[in-house]
């Protein structure tokens, strides 16, 4: 039975071959699901409806497109990978709505491609006064 972990596999040489020689190869088998955990690093303002959340991953992950990201009453401006298990995720929110924004179950996967579990629900308040411009939905 095959569990997470190293396996090394050892391809013998060839005997009738006297030119080869035995091949190795460790081979890393992942069934965990990555998980993500939301924060808000910048908050909106009066002038400037923009928030910025950090997602942080339990392990590194292959690279999420805006459109993968679930958000109300607020538009993904841009994603930017700092580290292969963090996101900064800068949004344009909808003056004076409350904001929701969250990562399903697909819409991100780990370097073996593991679907993630869906990560928390943050909801972040947009001052009345805020120029958000736009429609706010995503």
């Amino acid at each position: 039975m095959l569990t997470e972990g190293t396996v090394e596999l050892v391809l013998r040489d060839d005997p009738c071959d006297p030119t080869s020689s035995p091949a190795y190869f460790n081979v890393t088998a992942d069934f965990t699901n990555p998980q993500c955990t939301l924060s808000l690093l910048h908050r909106p303002t009066l002038s400037d409806a923009t928030f910025t959340l950090l997602a942080e991953f339990s392990e590194p992950v292959l690279p999420v497109a805006p459109v993968d990201i679930a958000a109300e009453h607020a538009v993904v401006l841009r994603v930017v990978r700092q580290a292969p298990a963090r996101l900064a995720i800068t949004l344009r929110g909808e003056a004076g709505a409350t904001a929701a924004v969250q990562l399903s179950s697909f819409a991100f996967a780990d370097l073996a491609g593991n679907p993630g579990l869906p990560s928390n629900r943050l909801e972040v308040e947009v001052p009345c006064g805020s120029r958000s411009g736009g429609t706010g939905y995503n």
